[in-house]
C-alpha cells in the first residue's frame, strides 16, 4: 500500500521507526518531516497524490488534514496520539482531540487507551536501537535530552561521573552517536517530576532506548512505563529526591549484569513488528 507519514523534524521521532520499517513489509512510504511551528503545520499542503493510508502524530497536522479543500486523496487516516495533556490550551486542546478521534478512521494511543475503539501502540524500537557491547562502560550515569525540570540542579549532581547528551536544539546528536555514547554508560536517568503531570499520558523514548543499550533505568512514577521497568527488574522506580536516587544508583551498580540483562529483555518486547502495527485493510 501507498503510505504517507507526516512527522516532525526531530531526531528519534516515534514515526521515524515506523517509516523505516514499513517498506520492509512491502509498503511504499512517503515521509514528510514538518517543523515544530504549529502555524506552518496547519497551513502545510500535502502532495496532490493518492494514498491508501495517511499517518500523523501531530494534532495541528491532523486538523489540517480535516480541511474540506484538500486535493490529496488521503485514504485511511490514522492519528497516533503520542502525548496527551488535558490542561494544555484549556478546553481547546480537548475539543480538538475529540474532533480528531471522531473524524479519523483510526486512533492509536501511545499509552493504554481510555476511549473505546482506540488501539494501543506504544513507542517502538527498531533493530538498530539495540546495542550489545563489551566495551568499557566508563560513565556511571547518563542523562539524555533537555533538563526542563532542572532535576540535576535540584539534586546537586554536577560533581558525579555523569554524561549529559542532547537530542534537541541546533547541536543535537544523531541517533547513531547517541547509541554509541549510551553504550559506554551503566545507568540511564529518566527523572521526570511526577508533580508536573506532563508525562502521565506519554511514553518517553529515552527510557526504552536506554534499555535497548543495556542500561537499567532510574525513573520516577511520572510515566506509566515506569511500573513495567520496576516489575521487570530492569531498573528502579523512586521518589524524586537525592537519597532515594542515590540508593537506587548504588543498587544498580552492584547488580549491573542482572539488571542489564533484564533491560535488554524488556526492550525486546517493544521491537516493532506486525504485533503492534498491521496496516492491512480492516
Amino acid at each position: 500500500m501507498k503510505v504517507l507519514i507526516l512527522s516532525l523534524t526531530r531526531p528519534g521521532h516515534a514515526l521515524d521507526t515506523v517509516a523505516e520499517w514499513l517498506p520492509t513489509q512491502g509498503h511504499e512510504v512517503t515521509q514528510i518531516k514538518l517543523p515544530s511551528n504549529h502555524k506552518k503545520q496547519f497551513f502545510f499542503s500535502p502532495p496532490e497524490e493518492k494514498y491508501d493510508i495517511t499517518i500523523t502524530s501531530e494534532m495541528t497536522t491532523a486538523l489540517n488534514l480535516l480541511l474540506p479543500d484538500r486535493k490529496t486523496s488521503l485514504g485511511r487516516k490514522i492519528f497516533w496520539r503520542l502525548d496527551y495533556r488535558p490542561r494544555k490550551y484549556f478546553r481547546l486542546y480537548q475539543v480538538a482531540d475529540r474532533l480528531i478521534s471522531r473524524k479519523f478512521d483510526e486512533v492509536w494511543s501511545i499509552v493504554k487507551p481510555w476511549r473505546e475503539g482506540e488501539k494501543y501502540v506504544p513507542f517502538l524500537l527498531s533493530e538498530k536501537d539495540f546495542v550489545y557491547t563489551d566495551q568499557s562502560r566508563k560513565y556511571k550515569m547518563v542523562w539524555s535530552g533537555p533538563d526542563n525540570d532542572n532535576c540535576l540542579g535540584k539534586l546537586n549532581w554536577n560533581n558525579l561521573n555523569l554524561l549529559r547528551t542532547d537530542w534537541q536544539g541546533p547541536n543535537f546528536l544523531s541517533d547513531e552517536d547517541l547509541r554509541s555514547l549510551w553504550a559506554s554508560c551503566r545507568v540511564g536517568l529518566a527523572l521526570y517530576d511526577p508533580k508536573l503531570g506532563v508525562k502521565k499520558y506519554s511514553d518517553p523514548s529515552r527510557m526504552k532506548k536506554f534499555l535497548a543499550c543495556g542500561l537499567p533505568v532510574i525513573c520516577t512514577s511520572a510515566t506509566p512505563f515506569s511500573i513495567e521497568i520496576k516489575g521487570a527488574k530492569a531498573g528502579e522506580m523512586v521518589p524524586l529526591n537525592r537519597f532515594d536516587v542515590s540508593q537506587a544508583m548504588n543498587k544498580l551498580f552492584d547488580n549491573f549484569e542482572s539488571y542489564s540483562e533484564n533491560a535488554y529483555e524488556l526492550a525486546s518486547k517493544y521491537l516493532i513488528s506486525k504485533k503492534w502495527i498491521n496496516l492491512e485493510p480492516l
